[in-house]
């Protein structure tokens, strides 16, 4: 997907930002497919052009290195943000969509495309805030800035995987309570 890490920048980053741009200029001007795509077109040009730079400063990322993976996150997606969805209904009330398509077949289409861009988004946004985080020594390995990886392997707020799902399913509850 794209050119080579080592040499250059992924051509699908260059796609990215330009389906970034064309959205945006699209949906200002009321332009379809945009007016009423713009968030899934946008977050997956956004997802193209940060999953470029991680891999460009990581020489590793979801769409190059992992994308049995990241299809797996982009359709788990779907579910999990049907619980914010589930909660906003019914309980905080906080937001609605406008500009939907009259097809109601359609509109499916476009919720499940918007709701499997997010948590993709929001793991390639943590790759590209570890990316800038780092810096490369001579040898070629990467560090954390402000510490070596023993260092951060060794820091005390250490939970097994078993207390977040815990504390997320608290969490999930805690409003309905």
């Amino acid at each position: 997907m794209g050119s080579d890490p080592v040499r250059g920048f992924p051509s699908y980053g260059f796609l990215g930002a330009l389906v970034i741009v064309v959205s945006e200029v699209g949906m200002l001007s009321h332009v379809e497919p945009f007016w009423s795509w713009h968030t899934p077109i946008a977050w997956t040009g956004y997802i193209l052009l940060v999953d470029a730079v991680v891999l460009k400063r990581r020489a590793r990322s979801w769409l190059h290195d992992a994308r049995g993976e990241f299809a797996f996150v982009a359709l788990v997606s779907i579910p999990l943000w049907l619980v914010f969805e589930w909660y906003n209904k019914y309980f905080i009330h906080n937001w609605h969509y406008i500009n939907l398509p009259e097809n109601l077949a359609l509109r499916y289409v476009g919720y499940a495309w918007s709701f499997a861009t997010i948590w993709p988004a929001i793991f390639e946004t943590g790759d590209l805030i570890d990316g800038f985080r780092s810096r490369t020594k001579d040898n070629g390995q990467r560090t954390k800035l402000g510490g070596s990886a023993d260092e951060r392997d060794t820091r005390p707020f250490v939970l097994c995987p078993l207390s977040f799902v815990l504390v997320g399913i608290i969490l999930l509850l805690w409003p309905i309570v």
